[in-house]
């Protein structure tokens, strides 16, 4: 028995066309373009900068300690100081040096626009490279009143007086009443209800 083939069956699936070099190069280049501009997209690095007169102060913000590490390596913990910072809004300054009233400051850091929604998603494609966003904050310190010994006695007689305040109160103690038990209370006197209860 004899199988005879067509001749489109014995030549196979036909073989696809192979894209030119040209044609790859370019769709590899596009390629990396786009992921290098993704990749970039959206970066904005949010800075404060916080300079103080007199400077060396230590500054918080919100109550934690800001600390700038320079390009040396070397931690810097006084003004002036560069920090990063994560989220926009009212924020709180906290000043202190030796010598000079602690300073408790509000500071707002307001979004620029292009960090509004729509407007940052546009600043995403149109522009996706990094961008700085830099606050600066310049506050003044006033020199503390030097404490006199007037001041100190006033001080320590205030304190004299409160602790008598004190021994007063613990004269008057609170006793909380612990009920009788050998006793009836009104309530175990009263008959017991009758009837239905509807």
């Amino acid at each position: 028995m004899s199988i005879i083939m067509e001749p489109d069956e014995a030549r196979g699936p036909e073989p696809r066309p192979t894209p030119s070099p040209s044609v790859i190069s370019v769709t590899a280049v596009a390629g990396w373009f786009s992921v290098a501009l993704f990749s970039l997209a959206g970066c904005v690095e949010r800075k404060l900068t916080l300079r103080t007169e007199p400077s060396d102060a230590r500054v918080f913000l919100d109550h934690k300690r800001l600390t700038e590490t320079t390009p040396e390596g070397e931690v810097r913990q006084e003004t002036p100081l560069t920090a990063t910072f994560k989220y926009y809004g009212p924020r709180t300054v906290t000043v202190e040096k030796d010598g000079y009233r602690t300073l408790d400051a509000e500071v707002s850091l307001s979004p620029p626009f292009y960090e509004y929604p729509v407007i940052d998603l546009l600043k995403t494609f149109l522009w996706p490279f990094p961008v700085v966003d830099e606050h600066v904050v310049e506050l003044v310190l006033t020199p503390a009143p030097e404490t006199t010994d007037a001041d100190l006695d006033a001080l320590l007689a205030r304190g004299g007086d409160l602790r008598k305040e004190v021994a007063k109160m613990k004269k008057w103690r609170w006793t909380p009443v612990v009920p009788d038990p050998k006793k009836k209370s009104p309530e175990a006197s009263l008959p017991a209800a009758t009837g239905d209860a509807r």
